[in-house]
């Protein structure tokens, strides 16, 4: 603006260079002087950097401007006054101009300079001069003041952020280049900003609405410099919390120390595993990658941190699957070839106990072999549960009354000095569950807790409701969305340490005194629970006791009832039995305890032996009894042989192993006759006579 007032100022010298004494000014209505020529200084006073009319024609100047403004326009009055002792002659005439405002130019001429230039006769042309004169004024005021005038409003208007909107010019002048060098420098600010706005959605988009935490550190306090959205929401802290913050506040004392050197390796950033404390105390370990960068004039290092909570769980979690899994593979394979073992001498022991009298003296021997065979059959059970290849038989089932149906026994198991406490779900929690192996679940867990409150204390069992959602999950590490019903059972015992905790499901792990406990309680509990498809954790402090908690998925069914059928009679028979079977001792068991109770055996060793003599006694067999593993053709194969040639005949299978691997590994059909081993002698007659008496196959 002061550029354009210079401009305007040396128009007005030049009109007034041939006439001494005249100045002319161009003045607002609040008497402010925005240009003038050269000899204004002499009639005007300067006040500050802001010249103004003197006080002498303040009456006078605000009657002209009340004459004039706003509502004449072109309008020019003359007039006299006095200065420093002298008299001169003015015009002012007024402008106005296209935004509303208002100027006047004002000429002014000492009385003595017109009396010399001019006779008396000439003052008419003389003030058609000065009207001349004040009409090259106003023109250049429309030409080149009012076009600057606006320019300037713009460049104010775009200062106080306002748009720059420079209108086009096709003017030829310093006014069309100015005009045209602003419209340049407004796109070349358009530019930037469109630049800045995309660096900064840039900046939100990579650093703000990052889903993984990053933060800005100072390298040498490590002070936190900036965080983003997802920082604040997985730590906890506010912004302005983690603002007084250092790095080194959350970071726990346990961490192994930062690679030497490594921001000055060159090549990628090289991750870093630490372990983060949260606001609500939460452990959290994480992967950092970080790079030297420069914030705000300091060296800082902006550093991307990756949680991996969750991850190092999971992988805690299916290591621990893969070590059971492989010693429940050992377990099932050595519970199916003791089987076989037991089989034999479970059977020939009741064979010599029916021929016992009471009061023979061996009898009390072959009750204890008997004692020790059940024993034996209840560790392969077990070995079996804890691989999950033991059969279970899941049904509709409540909890509550698994619960109340093993209630009575719990509390003869814990004894007297233990406070034993039961509390049921008001609602009925129907599961898929074999109401059995549940109730093994609840005693192995209560006999647990007995033993870890040596001196007394209290045992409660509790049923209840969780709907697991994904931030549980998230939260615990495991588990499926779903609805599930929760067994609780929590001692006041010795409790345990966060070591003991991650073994307790070992297999063979116990931290009882040796010879008090086989190590296979707690980890039979975990394999009855997988095998249900459900969960199990623990929650344990040293001297605060232990809680277990149990879940398995709810179903949408009607609870069957828990009543136990009576074991039918032992009935012989009649029949013929193919009896293949590749031990030689349970081959001679069979042999004995089948003609005992009048069938008709033909034993085979293997399975093509079996066709043989499948073929050979054609229309005289009533049941084959299969090994479903035996060389020279499984049981299955041998099976599906038979009844390419008789469709209706029965069969009865037999393993080491339990029904279910049977089925996954595909040696048995759905629906087919299955005895698991070991089996005494009246099992087997009962399974014999189910088989024959039920319908034939079509």
């Amino acid at each position: 603006m002061d550029i354009m007032l210079k401009d305007l100022s040396r128009f007005l010298e030049g009109l007034t260079a041939n006439w001494k004494d005249i100045t002319i000014h161009v003045i607002t209505p609040d008497r402010s002087v925005l240009a003038s020529s050269e000899a204004l200084a002499f009639d005007l006073l300067l006040q500050g950097d802001n010249p103004s009319l003197p006080h002498l024609l303040d009456e006078g100047f605000r009657e002209l401007v009340s004459a004039f403004h706003p509502h004449r326009e072109g309008g020019s009055a003359f007039f006299t006054y006095q200065s420093e002792g002298r008299t001169l002659f003015a015009r002012i005439d007024a402008v106005r101009l296209s935004d509303g405002d208002d100027l006047f130019i004002l000429l002014t001429i000492p009385r003595r300079t017109l009396l010399e230039n001019f006779a008396w006769q000439s003052r008419t042309k003389f003030y058609l001069f000065l009207g001349l004169l004040a009409a090259s004024s106003a023109l250049f005021i429309f030409f080149y003041l009012l076009p600057l005038r606006r320019i300037t409003t713009i460049v104010r208007k775009f200062s106080r952020g306002g748009p720059m909107t420079i209108p086009v010019s096709s003017r030829a002048d310093e006014i069309g280049t100015l005009t045209s060098e602003f419209r340049s420098l407004d796109q070349e600010l358009g530019r930037r900003q469109e630049a800045l706005s995309d660096s900064e959605r840039h900046y939100r988009l990579l650093f703000e609405d990052n889903p993984n935490p990053l933060w800005v550190i100072e390298r040498e306090t490590r002070r936190f410099l900036a965080m983003n959205a997802a920082a604040v929401k997985r730590y906890g802290y506010s912004r302005e919390e983690f603002l007084s913050l250092t790095e080194h506040d959350i970071l726990l004392p346990s961490l192994p120390p930062a690679i030497p050197g490594r921001d000055a390796l060159p090549g990628p950033a090289w991750p870093q595993t630490v372990r983060h404390r949260a606001k609500n105390e939460d452990v959290i370990e994480a992967e950092i990658t970080s790079r030297p960068i420069t914030w705000a004039g300091a060296d800082a290092e902006v550093a991307l941190v990756h949680d991996v909570t969750a991850r190092r769980q999971l992988e805690a979690q299916l290591r621990q699957a893969q070590k059971m899994e492989a010693v429940g593979q050992l377990a099932g394979g050595v519970a199916h070839d003791f089987n076989n073992i037991l089989t034999a001498i479970i059977g020939y022991a009741n064979l010599l106990e029916m021929k016992m009298s009471d009061e023979d003296p061996g009898r009390l021997n072959v009750e204890q072999i008997l004692s020790a065979s059940e024993r034996a059959a209840r560790l392969t059970h077990s070995l079996l549960a804890f691989s999950r290849k033991q059969i279970i038989n899941p049904r509709p089932t409540d909890l509550n009354a698994v619960v109340r149906s093993v209630e009575k026994l719990l509390r003869r198991l814990i004894g007297e000095d233990i406070e034993f406490n039961v509390l049921h779900s008001p609602e009925p929690l129907v599961v898929l569950a074999d109401a059995g192996q549940i109730e093994q679940v609840l005693m192995n867990l209560a006999t647990n807790a007995r033993d870890s409150m040596p001196r007394g204390g209290a045992l409660s069992i509790e049923t209840g409701f969780k709907e697991i959602d994904d931030g549980f999950i998230r939260a615990h590490g495991y588990g499926a969305t779903g609805r599930y019903g929760v067994l609780y059972v929590s001692d006041t015992g010795e409790g345990m340490d966060a070591k003991t905790q991650k073994r307790i499901f070992d297999p063979f792990y116990t931290t009882k005194d040796v010879g008090k406990g086989t190590g296979l309680g707690l980890s039979i509990v975990y394999g009855i629970v997988k095998q249900h498809n459900g969960q199990i954790n623990v929650y344990s402090d040293p001297g605060r006791g232990t809680t277990f908690r149990i879940y398995l998925p709810v179903v949408d069914q009607e609870a069957e009832a828990l009543d136990i059928p009576p074991p039918a009679p032992v009935i012989g028979g009649t029949e013929t039995i193919l009896f293949a079977e590749d031990d030689e001792f349970i081959r001679e068991l069979a042999l004995k305890v089948l003609e005992d109770g009048g069938y008709t055996v033909v034993l085979a060793r293997d399975g093509e032996e079996a066709l043989e003599l499948f073929m050979a006694h054609s229309g005289s067999i009533d049941l084959v009894a299969l090994d479903v593993i035996m060389p020279r053709k499984n049981g299955r194969e041998v099976y599906q042989a038979i009844r390419e040639r008789s469709p209706s005949m029965r069969a009865l299978f037999l393993s080491g192993y339990t029904a279910d691997i049977i089925h996954r590994k595909g040696f048995l059909e759905e629906g087919l006759a299955f005895l698991a081993k070991p089996f005494s002698p009246a099992s087997l007659l009962r399974k014999m006579r189910e088989v024959l008496d039920k319908e034939a196959p079509a």
